[in-house]
This record gives C-alpha cells, sequence and structure tokens, in this order.
C-alpha cells in the first residue's frame, strides 16, 4: 500500500469511527445533545443558544440556555402552549405564545413580564377548518422593534422594549394564509404562507406589502389536503436569509424541494433534492443544510446552492430508533446547527447536533 493510500485508509477508517462525514474538503459530525425541556426552536444571541419549547408535560411553555457551562433554566409561570420563533436582543429574549400572548424574559435578571396583542377578526382559514389568532413568531427590526406577525388576522406589529408600547399596521389580506417564521433583510420583514407556497414582505419604513407565489406541486388543487392533513400543493418551511448570495432559501415540506428567491433580481431558483420529507433549513458555511424529516430520519443533507449536489451526515446509534429530526428554524453560529427530535407525536429532550469539527 503506498502512502498516499495508507493516508487516505486512515482518514476512512477514522470517519467512520467518530461517525464523521467529509463534505468539500469540511469535516461533519452528527450527535445528540440532552436538553432539559422539549425544545422546538432555538435563537443563537452571540454568546449562546435560547430553546424554546415545552416542559416534561409536553404542556406549559418552558425557556433553557446553553452556554459554554452547560444548560439553565428560566423559571416561566405556567403557560399553556408556545407560538412560533422566539426574537433576541442584547438584554431580553420574547418569546411568543399560542393565542394573543407572549412574553418577554430579561437575560441576566431572568425575570418574566407578559403582554398580550390586540385582539382582531380572525379570517377564513385556507384551506378551510378552524383558525384563531396566534403569533407566527417575532423578529428583532433595525429600528430596534421587536416585530411580530398576528397569524390568522390582516395585521403585524411592533413591540417597543424601551416604553413597552404596541403598535399594529394593517395588510391587504382576504383569507388566512398561516403566516409564519419572520426575519429581516435591511428595513423589510419576511415571511412564509405556508399553506399556499407564498413568501410575504412588509417594508417597515414604506409600510408596503407583497406576496409572491414560490412554489405549487400543480398535481394538487389548491386546498387539497395529504394524508397526514396538510396542504397537498404546498406547505413551506424554514425561511433563512444567505447575505454572500443576497438569497433567502425555504423548503418545500414533502416535496424534496430547496427554493431560493434572489433578493437583487427577484429570481426563483429550485433545487430538487433526493429527501422528500424536508423539515426546516440552515446555512453553515457555503453551504445549505436541511433535515431528513420524517421520510429519513436520523440523518441531516448538506447541500451546494451552486450545483444542488447533496451529502448525506447520518446521525448513528441514536437515543431511539423512532427519533426523527424536524424543526431546523434557527440563525445559529457558523459552525454548529441544532434541530428539534420528535418521538412519536411529542417533541423529545434530546437535540440533534450537527457541527464542522476538526478530526
Amino acid at each position: 500500500m503506498t502512502v498516499l493510500a495508507l493516508a487516505a485508509f486512515l482518514i476512512v477508517a477514522r470517519a467512520q469511527a467518530d461517525s464523521l462525514t467529509w463534505v468539500r474538503g469540511a469535516c461533519y459530525r452528527a450527535r445528540e445533545m440532552v436538553c432539559p425541556l422539549r425544545a422546538d426552536y432555538y435563537v443563537f444571541d452571540g454568546t449562546g443558544i435560547w430553546a424554546t419549547g415545552y416542559d416534561d408535560s409536553a404542556t406549559y411553555l418552558a425557556l433553557a440556555h446553553l452556554d459554554e457551562s452547560g444548560w439553565s433554566v428560566v423559571p416561566l409561570p405556567p403557560i399553556a402552549g408556545r407560538g412560533g420563533p422566539p426574537a433576541v436582543d442584547a438584554t431580553s429574549v420574547y418569546v411568543p405564545i399560542l393565542g394573543r400572548t407572549f412574553v418577554v424574559v430579561d437575560k441576566k435578571t431572568r425575570s418574566v413580564r407578559t403582554f398580550e396583542v390586540p385582539a382582531h377578526e380572525v379570517l377564513p382559514l385556507h384551506p378551510p377548518g378552524l383558525a384563531s389568532q396566534a403569533l407566527g413568531g417575532m423578529s428583532l427590526g433595525p429600528d430596534g422593534g421587536v416585530w411580530y406577525i398576528s397569524q390568522n388576522t390582516r395585521w403585524v406589529g411592533r413591540f417597543n422594549p424601551r416604553n413597552q408600547r404596541i403598535e399594529e399596521f394593517k395588510l391587504p389580506l382576504v383569507r388566512t394564509k398561516f403566516a409564519f417564521a419572520p426575519l429581516f433583510v435591511g428595513t423589510t420583514m419576511y415571511w412564509l404562507e405556508k399553506q399556499t407556497g407564498e413568501l410575504a414582505s412588509y417594508d417597515i419604513v414604506s409600510r408596503t406589502f407583497r406576496e409572491r407565489m414560490v412554489f405549487r406541486d400543480s398535481r394538487f388543487p389548491l386546498g387539497a389536503l395529504d394524508a397526514r392533513g396538510l396542504e397537498a400543493s404546498a406547505f413551506l418551511n424554514g425561511l433563512l436569509y444567505d447575505a454572500g448570495r443576497a438569497t433567502l432559501w425555504m423548503n418545500a415540506y414533502n416535496r424534496g424541494t430547496i427554493i431560493g428567491f434572489e433578493l437583487r433580481d427577484a429570481h426563483l431558483r429550485h433545487l430538487k433534492v433526493p429527501p422528500q420529507g424536508l423539515a426546516g433549513i440552515g446555512l453553515m458555511g457555503d453551504c445549505l443544510v436541511v433535515t431528513g424529516g420524517h421520510s429519513n430520519p436520523h440523518t441531516w443533507y448538506v447541500v451546494s446552492p451552486e450545483s444542488g449536489a447533496v451529502w448525506p451526515v447520518h446521525l448513528n446509534s441514536p437515543h431511539r430508533p423512532d427519533a426523527k429530526i424536524l424543526g431546523l428554524h434557527n440563525q445559529a453560529p457558523a459552525n454548529r446547527l441544532f434541530a428539534a427530535e420528535v418521538e412519536g407525536p411529542l417533541f423529545s429532550r434530546y437535540i440533534a447536533v450537527l457541527e464542522k469539527v476538526q478530526p
């Protein structure tokens, strides 16, 4: 065996032993981490990760923080449910809850304040069904305000952390579209209208609202449901901003499609990838990352945005064989991504972690 062949053999053998996967010259490792709550959403604040989800009863809101010293749990009042992704600034974490309520947690003192947004008329649901007002997520704006989308209504709003005042703005909507996961690029807030395959935006300076269809499965009529009760023609999941490419990325859940919306020229790109059950999306270096969801449990997928090439990274020996890696909504550190694990119908106390490592 030549020296080069021996070196290659040793690298492969070590990667297999340590569950490592090489992708475009980088080494990835998939592992699990125990979490003190049944976590669903994660937000990075520069010093650590804030995780929101449920307590062990799978009933009440829970919040925890992870830094170099480990996990710490923030005591919260018994509040049932949780809403969309949270927001964070230099002093506080803003956590939406089911209904019209959100809590503000002081990061230093861990004190908790509860707020409620105004009640509004609930629009007809699309597809037909029961709808109620809810917060589809919160995002820190460039103006220092914490913005939210009041799901199933015509309104978006701004919470002023300095004076605790709420101001709302009406949108020209005629039906609800399950608005979810807001994020800012400059002065524009973008979010997904999950069940109609549209990307929505609201410029907080010009007060301009826009919608654009980004994905439809033409095999199904708009409003048709699949076997799981989800929108069959379009169900968007995950939203992130890729500053290097000036592109918003999202995926079509259970459709094996990653969608890129290029902000410079409003050009749409569709990347077809083998795993069908995509759940959430992340960015690590110059590659996209998706999770296999229900159809490909225990697996992350690293995807080249240029070629669409896909490299699976498997989570070997998961704590349970039925555990599935689902939610991936976080803007995390460059070399680490976190995603929720699901056991049956419940979120797990295990978190799936994908990270770049030095082998």
